[in-house]
């Protein structure tokens, strides 16, 4: 019986290190993205993008506008002031926990390798910031694009009833006189 119990223990461990979290599809949620900088920002990985060992996937997310930052964004942003940077991804919704506070991370829309490591990110270990390192923190950007309103046509019987009112408006006028 204690083999049996083994065996079924094993096999069940087995399993279930071969169980690996798939890369979450669809767009990223409001609730993960951050504005800074004039641009939106996501948290995307906690491993360097660069690295073919870091299963980091774009298939999914550049149809949404997600893209690597230019030299000039990174600098402009993050080399800016680093640590105004990764603050801006503190919040009450935050994923994870760090040092008493939580941050937004949309590392599971990316990659499967888990959660974004603040610690890293702080001490300046940032793909982005040209850190070699292959637990480097990795960031993405997307344009901010103003939503366009589509144009309300004025409808073609509103010019007809105008023209018609102020026919009857003359007529009556020109009856009275």
């Amino acid at each position: 019986m204690r083999r049996f119990v083994f065996a079924i223990s094993a096999f069940m461990m087995i399993a279930a290190a071969g169980q690996v979290a798939a890369v979450t599809l669809g767009p990223i949620p409001a609730d993960r993205i951050v504005t800074y900088g004039g641009a939106e920002w996501v948290w995307a990985a906690p491993c360097n993008m660069n690295y073919e060992s870091c299963p980091f996937s774009w298939a999914e997310q550049t149809q949404y506008g997600w893209r690597i930052p230019t030299a000039q964004e990174v600098a402009d942003s993050i080399t800016a002031n680093l640590t105004a940077f990764i603050a801006a991804f503190q919040s009450p919704l935050g994923t994870v926990s760090y040092a008493g506070d939580t941050y937004l991370c949309a590392a599971e829309w990316f990659t499967d390798l888990g959660a974004c490591q603040p610690g890293d990110a702080l001490a300046g270990y940032i793909t982005n910031l040209g850190s070699t390192n292959f637990g480097a923190e990795s960031f993405v950007i997307r344009d901010i694009t103003e939503p366009v309103l589509p144009s309300v046509p004025v409808p073609a019987s509103l010019p007809l009833i105008g023209g018609a009112m102020a026919l009857m408006a003359a007529l009556r006028r020109r009856s009275r006189d």
